[in-house]
């Protein structure tokens, strides 16, 4: 499997089901990725699904998250402007002003990109020249829901918040000439 859309928790357990029979991916990134635990003949074992939920959302922020997730949020996006302010659309957690870039109010994860990729059990080679290449994943503090994914240089500055009205959020300055 590649990159996908919204988080990875949020993924119907039946669809991840089918594409572990289809061998789009494996029993493993099922339950690792997923967090989708199937039975040995291949159905979701939803119990052990909830659990192991669970345990991804505390490993992503580092606690039990303070917050459920609203049972008519959105799937893929994580995050809007009311009143304002930024809120996650999975728990309503309130992610700073919206003229301030929300990624200073989420939990962040930094980690070699070689390295995450080879944990999500995909592969790139690392950097050979310069500074290495990140993965920063960022999660909501209520809820840790999956909000965004940045690939960056390690350390770069975290990526410009979005600005509501405009289609292009990174100002020139940011653009690498190649």
């Amino acid at each position: 499997g590649g990159g996908g859309l919204g988080d990875p928790l949020r993924r119907d357990p039946s669809l991840v089901a089918r594409d572990v029979a289809n061998d789009f991916v494996s029993p493993g990134v099922a339950r690792d990725v997923y967090g989708v635990v199937l039975d040995p003949l291949g159905a979701v074992d939803l119990e052990a699904t909830k659990i192991r939920r669970a345990e991804i959302r505390a490993a992503r922020i580092g606690k039990q998250p303070p917050r459920e997730i609203a049972e008519n949020a959105p799937l893929f996006s994580p995050l809007a402007i009311e009143g304002g302010d930024w809120h996650c659309t999975q728990c309503g957690e309130v992610l700073g002003s919206a003229t301030q870039n929300w990624r200073d109010h989420a939990i962040v994860a930094e980690t070699e990109i070689s390295e995450r990729f080879q944990e999500l059990r995909s592969q790139v080679r690392p950097r050979q020249d310069g500074d290495p290449v990140v993965m920063r994943e960022h999660y909501c503090p209520g809820c840790a829901s999956s909000m965004s994914v940045d690939i960056s240089l390690a350390g770069s500055s975290l990526a410009p918040q979005s600005r509501p009205g405009v289609i292009d959020p990174f100002p020139e300055s940011l653009i690498l000439n190649s």
